[in-house]
């Protein structure tokens, strides 16, 4: 007979043992048997009805795209900025885009995955506090599908403020989550990347992208 070991005080599986139906076994102290012939494991949990899986562990990685690595269409592309040792892509809102092809990563073991903006802006004191809204349109991908229009789900968006006195302060964003059920079984993602009017008051100066962050989970 197959055993489930159960702790008592938090229904936590401790062990799964073969025992026989006449055994004697001493089953240890503040724990029970519980009948375990077709599930549970260890580090499941006994609801008293039900073996409850644990939830898996999330090992996340994050990886990095340069903004060079987007593609420049043939209108409404970003304003090319060359400042210091960098070189910008300042978005007019509502007008400018990038575009890039993002194959879901081979090592992706299951679960969402998140896009941050790294940007900056030249507007120094005037733009102290002020906004940028940050815009993801997309489209799932693999062979056969028609390429063409967004996802259901698509946009997602993300506004951020510029919070310092100096001009081309670098910012990351928050996460802007593509689930993983919008991309499950599919090769890629095609994203387009604008600047869109904040709910605040907007940055006087050229929202500027630097690189793309993206996380997610390898198991």
């Amino acid at each position: 007979m197959r055993k489930a070991v159960v702790r008592d005080s938090d229904g936590l599986v401790l062990n799964v043992i073969e025992i026989e139906g006449d055994s004697t076994w001493p089953t240890p102290p503040d724990c029970t048997l519980v009948d375990a012939e077709t599930d549970g494991s260890p580090g499941d949990t006994w609801n008293g009805e039900i073996f409850i899986p644990p939830e898996p562990t999330l090992n996340l990685v994050t990886k990095s795209i340069i903004a060079e690595k987007f593609a420049m269409p043939s209108s409404n592309s970003p304003a090319v900025i060359d400042q210091g040792n960098v070189t910008l892509y300042g978005f007019t809102l509502n007008t400018d885009n990038m575009t890039y092809k993002f194959l879901i990563p081979s090592d992706c073991y299951s679960g969402d995955i998140d896009f941050n903006i790294v940007w900056t802006n030249d507007g120094g004191t005037g733009d102290n506090g002020k906004e940028v809204k940050w815009q993801l349109d997309y489209q799932v991908f693999a062979e056969g599908d028609v390429i063409d229009g967004s996802h259901n789900n698509s946009p997602k968006s993300i506004e951020d403020a510029y919070t310092s006195d100096s001009g081309w302060v670098g910012h990351q964003s928050g996460a802007m989550t593509i689930a993983e059920a919008d991309f499950a079984g599919k090769t890629g993602i095609l994203l387009k990347l604008s600047a869109i009017t904040p709910s605040g008051t907007p940055l006087t100066g050229e929202p500027s992208f630097l690189i793309m962050n993206y996380t997610y989970n390898i198991g």
